[in-house]
């Protein structure tokens, strides 16, 4: 029962008491009126405050006014007796909630000496004591028991580590930071504490933990919102594979069937299951894209077959039904949430199935008992109130075309339409009390349309053009959820045909035009019979000419392919011979696949002079084909004659040669002007004079070096410092060298080229390679293939003997490329030591 006084309202129902105010939102406190609608909407009428809209089916809200410590709710949880515990930004409160009505509070309100007031995480473990995270470490209280936790930084600059969330899983509770995740046992009686860190030499998807979640398997889960996601398994950290979009994991849960549900920070909301063998989650992403209202995904609640998503506008229910969604439910303010953006992980379904979410202004609720009702809405009246003939207004109660007009708006009876009157736009409106603003509407014309039209917000349709026919124009409206209803309404109407398109006038038109027809034929075939005889004089002519050209153009076709062909000859006989190679290299592979006939990649192997040195290299010359060719061939003379006229050794000194050549070579003679082509080169040495360690060196001119070795050897170590590994995979890691940015021919602010020097074991494998492959289009998306994924590859096939290898890059390279064109030449080589 609802009571208007001069200070306010008060509802009874049945067993409390509740008031509402001018502090609980009411305008004036004077109330003339109250009354409901048929949608259920309770509306007052106030003195000088206007009229108020309730409706109890909505979310219900709690603010200061109603006794939170704050209204930035940051974190909310369930104790044991039911009560909800809130973590804001002056303190926690401990709200105890009867139907819809605040029935008592608390607030608690740490000390400001150290830890701030901020509750950014808050849990009630197994035994009644309150864990509260913060800026600067945690707090544990029960009555009059006060415990802190200060978790130091490795940044002996930096502030202490901040908490994020806070999470018990067997007897243990995981508290996730700024800078990783610790582990934490109580001992005794809360006096002591076990603190493991293990972010500590794991290697982990990110730094600044926002979720934690622990799986039906015991697996725990960890999302960051600076990086991607990782699993902390019994007693390892892994790092699954997943897209690069999926980014900034803010909150995670899981269903009774193990599939996995992840909120992020921009890119929606993602879900899936968990490969563990192959550490690989196979899921699907849900965003902007497919309805939702926001990809700012701060937390997640499951209920049966719906996923409720707060994010910074509110809340979107996806409604599933045979694991996929069937319909995506907005609420906003017009529902009675006001407080529209979410807290991370501030999102709760507690013990009697009631939902809350915590917001920047306030926390909401909404009761588990009004939760099917709250899903199914309200239906919507449905008017059409306004019919258009080629743009104009018609006032339908006079009209020639209409025997008479029915309902409020005066929409015409049995209209039937000249054919010039096929333009009409038809007008509705849709009414419903509970979110007006929500409305949607669905049409269709039938007659012309095959289906209902998608919901859209526009009440006005259209239609130009319209051929004679019958038609009838029906509206359906949805709920205040968006959800098109069956109820409609329609209008019939007739547009006659034009004279011309009756019976009578087209006989007459068909008999006038065959005679017509007749006529013409007769005279064109005259013109026709005297054209022929001028054509094929002019065609016998003609055709003696065109065979005359084409005998010319074979011929030089004939001579500028023949001339290509010999050009790749010289350019192969260029190019190493495999019985060279193999003398200077033994175990290698090279796959070499020009674009063209003449390639602009090529590939390089000499001896020094003084035999103690073995020289290797993949260059990329700019463009392909035949001048690319050319370029290579200057490239490969002026490599070789570094190496056995100049008798230079080092590599760095190899290519600054090279690179003097090289612009000799394109400098016009008459002009000075330097020609900029040029090229990109990786070269190696090897040194075996010492029969363990092999000295390696390395330049290059863009193009970098791969280095293989088993991942249980000691890292690489080039120019007297170690190198971490780029990339592990099946039992081995891959080094990358890196190359000077700068290509070999002109360049403005050239330098000399370093030289990288490194021991090498045997067993070690090296990789040099062109831009071809990685650039290539293929797949089922016509994506380039990029070396991320060719580096996962050449780790793949480390079990292989590297003669081998020439086969698995050649299937995975036509794999890839499919029916695409080839872009550009490819060239890799391997070399085991």
């Amino acid at each position: 029962m609802w009571f208007g006084t001069s200070r306010g309202i008060s509802i009874y129902d049945g067993e409390l008491i509740t008031n509402i105010t001018q502090a609980n939102g009411l305008t004036n406190e004077r109330i003339r009126c109250i009354k409901k609608d048929s949608f259920g909407n309770i509306w007052v009428g106030t003195f000088y405050g206007g009229i108020l809209s309730f409706n109890y089916r909505d979310f219900i809200g709690f603010t200061m006014a109603e006794g939170l410590g704050g209204n930035q709710i940051q974190s909310i949880c369930e104790d044991e007796y039911g009560d909800i515990l809130v973590g804001t930004s002056s303190g926690f409160t401990t709200l105890e909630v009867v139907g819809n009505r605040l029935y008592n509070y608390s607030t608690v309100k740490l000390s400001d000496n150290y830890l701030t007031n901020s509750i950014k995480a808050i849990h009630y473990d197994k035994n009644g004591y309150v864990w509260l995270g913060n800026l600067h470490g945690m707090t544990i209280v029960k009555g009059d028991f006060k415990k802190e936790i200060v978790f130091q930084s490795t940044d002996p600059d930096a502030a202490n580590v901040g908490v994020t969330v806070i999470k018990e899983y067997g007897n243990k509770i995981y508290a996730g930071t700024s800078q990783g995740l610790f582990q934490i046992k109580v001992v005794g009686n809360y006096e002591s504490f076990e603190i493991i860190n293990l972010s500590e030499g794991n290697r982990m998807a990110g730094e600044e933990i926002s979720s934690v979640f622990q799986d039906k398997e015991k697996r725990i889960w960890i999302g960051f919102s600076d990086g991607q996601i990782s699993v902390f398994d019994k007693t390892r950290m892994v790092t699954p594979v997943v897209s690069e979009d999926f980014d900034q994991v803010i909150s995670i849960t899981a269903d009774s069937s193990g599939t996995l549900y992840f909120g992020t920070d921009g890119n929606g909301l993602f879900t899936g299951t968990y490969d563990s063998e192959n550490k690989n989650l196979q899921i699907k992403n849900f965003s902007t894209v497919e309805g939702l209202t926001s990809n700012y995904i701060y937390s997640i609640i499951l209920t049966p077959g719906k996923i409720w998503l707060g994010h910074e506008r509110g809340v979107d229910i996806l409604v599933t039904e045979n694991d996929s969604v069937s319909n995506i439910i907005k609420i906003g303010s017009a529902s009675g949430f006001k407080g529209l953006q979410n807290h991370p992980n501030a999102g709760l379904k507690d013990s009697n199935g009631n939902i809350w979410f915590g917001t920047i202004d306030g926390l909401y609720r909404l009761s588990a008992d009004q939760i099917d009702n709250f899903l199914i809405g309200t239906p919507s009246k449905i008017y059409l109130n306004d019919l258009k003939l080629n743009g104009q207004n018609v006032n339908w109660a006079s009209s020639k075309w209409c025997d008479t007009t029915w309902g409020i708006y005066n929409l015409p009876v049995n209209l039937n339409l000249p054919y010039n009157k096929n333009n009409l736009e038809f007008s509705f409106i849709g009414l419903n009390f509970v979110a007006p603003d929500a409305i949607k509407y669905s049409w269709k014309l039938e007659g012309l349309d095959e289906e209902w039209s998608v919901p859209a917000s526009e009440n006005h349709v259209l239609y130009n053009h319209l051929a004679p026919g019958i038609y009838t124009f029906k509206v359906r409206a949805s709920n205040e959820l968006g959800i098109i209803q069956e109820n409609e309404e329609s209008i019939t109407f007739i547009i006659h045909k034009p004279f011309w398109e009756t019976w009578w006038f087209r006989i007459f038109a068909g008999i006038f035009i065959f005679i017509c027809v007749v006529i013409f034929l007769r005279w064109r075939t005259r013109q026709l019979r005297e054209n022929q005889k001028k054509l094929e004089a002019i065609i016998t002519q003609r055709t003696t000419e065109i065979k005359s050209q084409n005998e010319m153009l074979e011929e030089k076709n004939k001579e500028i392919t023949d001339s290509i062909f010999y050009s790749r000859r010289i350019q192969r006989s260029v190019l190493p011979a495999k019985e060279k190679v193999a003398k200077l290299l033994s175990k290698y592979f090279i796959f070499f696949r020009p674009k063209d006939i003449v390639s602009g990649d090529f590939y390089w192997a000499e001896k020094s002079l003084d035999r103690t040195k073995t020289f290797f290299a993949v260059a990329d010359c700019t463009g392909h084909g035949v001048p690319g060719a050319m370029v290579s061939l200057i490239g490969s003379k002026a490599l070789t004659s570094a190496v056995r006229e100049s008798g230079l050794t080092r590599a760095s000194e190899i290519l600054d040669a090279v690179n003097e050549s090289m612009i000799e070579s394109f400098t016009e003679v008459e002009t000075g002007n330097v020609i900029k082509d040029g090229m990109d080169i990786a070269l190696c040495s090897l040194d075996y004079s010492d029969t363990v360690n092999v000295g390696f060196q390395f330049s290059g001119a863009q193009n970098s070096v791969w280095i293989v070795r088993k991942e249980d050897d000691d890292d690489l170590v080039v120019n007297s410092q170690k190198t971490e590994a780029n990339i592990s995979a099946h039992g081995y890691k891959l080094f990358e060298i890196k190359a000077d940015k700068q290509p070999i021919g002109y360049f403005e602010t050239r330098v000399l080229f370093r030289n990288n020097e490194a021991v090498l074991k045997p067993g070690d494998r090296i990789y040099l390679y062109s831009d071809g492959f990685a650039d290539q289009f293929g797949g089922d998306k016509g994506k380039k293939f990029k070396y991320k994924t060719l580096k996962e590859l050449v780790l793949s096939i480390q079990q292989q003997p590297v003669e081998e290898h020439y086969q698995f890059i050649r299937n995975a390279f036509y794999d890839w490329k499919r029916e695409f064109e080839q872009i550009d030449d490819v060239c890799i080589m391997g070399v085991e030591v």
